[in-house]
């Protein structure tokens, strides 16, 4: 049996929520909206927090900027993707981005080798290529060729938790 939900009670169920997967722009990928327009729909909406989310750049800086410059009160708040662009599992990066304020860190989404590998065709053309070749084309993977965890993403759940932050298993 279905229900169905008038937009009064959409409304009350979206105040004070929290939406931690916000895909605005600007993109690599083409967005609907840009992160000011995000902040400004959630802040209508009388939402808690957002958290912005790039497959390709950290997004504290602009978690920063919109924090502190638009008088909204809903808070953003941002993350860190560890695909190619940033390294890869890179430790370093995610060290940075913890210590600026990322509340989440996505293992690999667009260059883990699962996403890779199962999605190739369903998204050919819609993930963005490396056009000049300067990063290998690898997939990511957590373990080694025997199942056992990567030193550095080891290291990576280590900062993590000493942060308090939150992890994300990415498109593994």
């Amino acid at each position: 049996m279905t229900t169905e939900i008038d937009q009064t009670r959409i409304d009350s169920l979206i105040k004070g929520a929290v939406d931690l997967h916000i895909h605005s722009g600007p993109s690599l990928h083409p967005r609907k909206i840009d992160h000011i327009e995000a902040l400004r729909a959630a802040d209508e909406a009388g939402m808690r927090a957002i958290l912005l989310k790039d497959h390709y750049y950290p997004t504290m800086p602009i978690a920063t900027l919109l924090n502190n410059n638009m008088g909204k009160s809903t808070k953003v708040l941002s993350a860190i993707v560890l695909n190619h662009p940033l390294g890869g599992f890179n430790p370093s990066a995610v060290d940075y981005a913890l210590k600026q304020g990322a509340r989440i860190v996505w293992m690999p989404t667009a260059h883990a080798e699962n996403h890779i590998i199962k999605t190739a065709k369903e998204l050919k053309g819609k993930f963005p290529e490396n056009t000049k070749k300067t990063v290998e084309a690898e997939g990511l993977r957590l373990v080694d060729g025997q199942g056992v965890v990567l030193d550095e993403v080891k290291a990576i759940l280590d900062l993590i938790a000493e942060a308090d932050a939150c992890v994300s298993a990415g498109h593994h």
